[in-house]
């Protein structure tokens, strides 16, 4: 990984260089690991717990994805996953640098959309006409 650097274990390094391919994998390799149970539980669940638990409230992606968020002035990150009903797991990472206001909150928006497809990929969702849309899952 010689695009990846660690400068610091807090994260919040302006020197640290994590790719979002690289935090993919991380949560792909660790949740597969003897170390899963205990990497699951640190991380956040959308909907309900840590940094996630204003985010997703009440989309079909709430209780599903489970991941780290991170944060600094003019930088946006989700790394985590969603796991599907048949216990298949999906990772994603979105990472963006350099944001101004907008554009941070326009980055959080994607990241929520991104897991709010993965979804409903998974579970067989599909979006329902009317004033207020919203999603109908098979599983």
């Amino acid at each position: 990984w010689r695009d990846v650097v660690i400068a610091d274990g807090s994260g919040l390094s302006r020197a640290n260089r994590l790719t979002a391919a690289f935090l993919t994998q991380l949560d792909a390799g660790m949740s597969g690991s003897r170390l899963g149970g205990g990497w699951r539980r640190l991380q956040a669940v959308a909907g309900r717990s840590g940094t996630l638990e204003d985010r997703l409230v009440g989309t079909i992606a709430q209780g599903r994805l489970r991941g780290k968020t991170g944060t600094l002035t003019d930088v946006r990150a989700l790394a985590g996953s969603v796991v599907g009903p048949g216990g298949e797991r999906v990772h994603l990472a979105v990472v963006a640098n350099g944001l101004d206001d907008r554009a941070s909150a326009r980055t959080g928006a994607l990241a929520d959309e991104l897991a709010i497809r993965i979804v409903a990929e998974l579970y067989g969702c599909r979006r329902t006409r009317g004033p207020s849309p919203a999603w109908r899952c098979a599983g």
